[in-house]
């Protein structure tokens, strides 16, 4: 009967589900070359500040920009909606750092160092 309800628009739930969903979607920036997504990244929001992650390019696309647009354009649309960006980053990526740097953003506190150890 929930099923029914929700699936012909007649509970309340449903209008809840197709906003969350409505949001999570609008939280997503992808470019896509001939139909195909080639280029990806997600912001989520907390406590007044919007972390973007899953920051990533087909390998076969990178160094033609899609990342910095991704970036660039959330960045620009959380300033607006004044909040603070941020990314998480691994400080061993001089690719993906040298791009954050670019576009502006510096490094702050450390919050977590994870180091791989390998048993002999």
């Amino acid at each position: 009967m929930l099923f029914t309800g929700e699936a012909t628009r007649e509970n309340a739930i449903w209008g809840e589900i197709l906003n969350k969903i409505r949001v999570d979607i609008s939280r997503f920036a992808c470019i896509k070359v001939g139909g195909e997504i080639v280029s990806v990244a997600r912001y989520a929001e907390d406590k007044g500040l919007s972390r973007m992650h899953g920051v990533y390019t087909l390998p076969e696309y990178r160094n033609k920009g899609f990342a910095r647009q991704t970036v660039t354009s959330f960045t620009a649309d959380i300033l607006k909606c004044g909040r603070t960006p941020y990314l998480h980053v691994d400080k061993t990526n001089p690719v993906s750092n040298r791009l954050y740097l670019s576009i502006g953003y510096v490094y702050g506190k450390t919050k977590l160092e994870i180091e791989r150890v390998v048993a002999p």
